[in-house]
């Protein structure tokens, strides 16, 4: 005969009701849980966490595995790329474990500007294993290789790219050392199903430019309020455009 308060706790952790309350719960607080319950730390939190916020390492750190655990992340913030081999190795573990999960993805470039198309291509390789991803964002802080990812993506003649078909909103709040920014705003205009691009205009990058010189247009447009006149002038043309 089971036990009357095991059957209980088993049935509790299967229950949908059990499930919610651990979504809604903070991320630090659900850690906790792990220590107290076996099943909760190897089973329910690898599916329960939707949502993971990796920074590529530096050098001198210790490699972030915390990821492996996880089996369900759909939204997925990778930061601090720096374009190298190292880098590439933690973003490409990601794509194999969850790849085909993730339909939000949120990339930020920040390393030393460099030309190494090899590895650029590499890259692209590795982006390609997040095929179902519908909401995309970038943020450069430094190129890291970025521009030479970029040129190789927008040199694709047959828009073969996943990406390309499947993305329908492009954000894009900061860009500062990229080596070519036109070859970003190249970039969003290939999405064929984009419905929706929001983003800042500033004096460093203007992210709907692109679409003007490419005689392209977007179905929405969401714009933080320009600070300075002439990029407000900036919006407006491009809005009348549009």
């Amino acid at each position: 005969m089971v036990d009357s308060s095991k059957a209980a706790r088993k049935k509790l952790l299967q229950s949908q009701a059990f499930k919610e309350t651990l979504e809604c719960m903070e991320m630090s607080e659900l850690l906790e849980l792990r220590f107290v319950n076996k099943r909760i730390g190897q089973e329910i939190i690898p599916r329960t966490f939707k949502k993971l916020r990796y920074a590529c390492p530096d050098e001198d750190e210790d490699k972030k595995e915390f990821y492996k655990i996880l089996s369900n992340v759909q939204r997925l913030e990778i930061e601090n790329i720096n374009g190298t081999e190292d880098h590439l190795q933690g973003i490409k573990a990601m794509a194999e474990k969850f790849g085909s999960k993730v339909t939000y993805l949120f990339l930020t470039f920040d390393g030393e500007q460099m030309d190494k198309p090899d590895i650029a291509q590499q890259y692209i390789d590795v982006f390609a294993e997040f095929p179902n991803v519908e909401t995309l964002r970038i943020e450069v802080y430094e190129d890291g290789n970025f521009t030479s990812i970029l040129e190789k993506l927008n040199s694709d003649a047959n828009n073969n790219f996943p990406w390309f078909e499947k993305i329908t909103t492009v954000k894009c709040y900061l860009v500062r050392d990229l080596r070519k920014k036109e070859e970003l705003q190249k970039f969003f205009t290939r999405f064929r199903n984009l419905r929706m691009i929001k983003g800042v205009i500033e004096e460093e990058f203007d992210f709907l430019s692109g679409f003007k010189t490419h005689g392209k247009r977007v179905p929405e447009v969401s714009v933080t309020h320009p600070e300075t006149d002439a990029l407000r002038n900036t919006l407006t043309e491009f809005l009348q455009y549009n």
